[in-house]
C-alpha cells in the first residue's frame, strides 16, 4: 500500500533482507543473537542489513528507521546488496551518463553506475534508471513503488 509514499530506511532494510533470504544468501534464525549498535531501533532487519554492510547508521548510535532515503542512497544500498549476493560487478565505461552527474555524491557514483547498467534478465530493464530527460535526480525522493521495482529487478539480475 501507499506506493507513492517515500520509503523509510527501516522498510528498505526489510526489503533487502527479504531479497537476500529469498535468494538463499542468508538464513534467518529467529532466536540468533545479533549485536545491535543502534539506540533508536532493535529491528532485526536493520541490524542484519547493517552488519552485512548494506546500510549505515547516522552516527552516535542513531539509525533513523523512520527517515527517508534519497535515490543515491537507494542506489548505494542496492549496490551493496548486490555485493552481498556476490553478483559480478563490472563497470566498463563508468555506467550510464546522466546530465545531473555532478550532483551525484562521490560516495554514490560507483553505485549509481552499477544500478543504471546492470539489468533484470527477465525484462532487460536497468535495476535503477533515471527519472527522464537524462536525469538521475540523486537527491530526489525514493518511493515505496520504486523500491519494490528495483528490488525485483535486482533479484532477477543475478
Amino acid at each position: 500500500t501507499k506506493y507513492k509514499f517515500q520509503i523509510t530506511r527501516l522498510d528498505f532494510c526489510k526489503l533487502a533482507v527479504l531479497l537476500l533470504e529469498k535468494k538463499g544468501a542468508i538464513t534467518i534464525v529467529e532466536d540468533s543473537p545479533i549485536e545491535n549498535q543502534y539506540n533508536d531501533t532493535d529491528d532485526s532487519s536493520v541490524v542484519l542489513a547493517s552488519q552485512l554492510g548494506i546500510v549505515n547508521g547516522k552516527g552516535n548510535g542513531i539509525f533513523d528507521p523512520d527517515g527517508y532515503i534519497t535515490r543515491q542512497e537507494a542506489a548505494a544500498m542496492l549496490y551493496r546488496t548486490a555485493k552481498v549476493l556476490k553478483y559480478k560487478i563490472t563497470l566498463n565505461g563508468g555506467g550510464k551518463a546522466f546530465a545531473d552527474e555532478p550532483q551525484i555524491s562521490d560516495w554514490a557514483k560507483e553505485a549509481v553506475a552499477y544500478v543504471s547498467t546492470v539489468k533484470d534478465k527477465q525484462n532487460d530493464k536497468e535495476v535503477m534508471g533515471g527519472v527522464g530527460n537524462d536525469l538521475f535526480s540523486p537527491s530526489g525522493n525514493y518511493t515505496r513503488q520504486q523500491a519494490y521495482i528495483t528490488m525485483k529487478r535486482l533479484y532477477n539480475a543475478g
